[in-house]
């Protein structure tokens, strides 16, 4: 849905099945944003991949938008802390419906909109 959404804009989307390779992508490749979803990473936690990203060269002013579900277990609150201190230019709330496809476009071109 999210890919569909930003390659209907336009948009170069290059995919990683988990955190590593998502970190070995931003090194290898050209990338302007990361899109991150935190609790869906098989090999490691949200938290662990943003560290390490922002101890990279290449990583550590890329912009981030976090994606990720709200858990009664999870102080929200802290996380978005955490986040804004990482860089975090925008967050996503799962489950998707119809309107935050939209939501991550708009949030996309105030990235676009900031950097120019």
């Amino acid at each position: 849905m999210i890919k569909k959404e930003l390659e209907s804009h336009g948009h170069v989307v290059i995919e990683a099945d988990n955190g590593i390779t998502g970190l070995c992508k931003v090194m290898d490749e050209e990338v302007d944003l990361l899109i991150l979803d935190y609790y869906l990473l098989p090999d490691s936690e949200g938290s662990d991949v943003v560290r390490l990203l922002r101890a990279m060269e290449k990583g550590r002013n890329l912009p981030l938008i976090m994606i990720f579900a709200r858990s009664p277990a999870v102080d929200t609150l802290q996380l978005m802390r955490e986040w804004n201190d990482a860089g975090t230019v925008g967050k996503l709330l799962k489950p998707f419906g119809p309107l935050n496809p939209r939501e991550l476009s708009a949030l996309i071109a105030d990235f676009a909109a900031q950097r120019s």
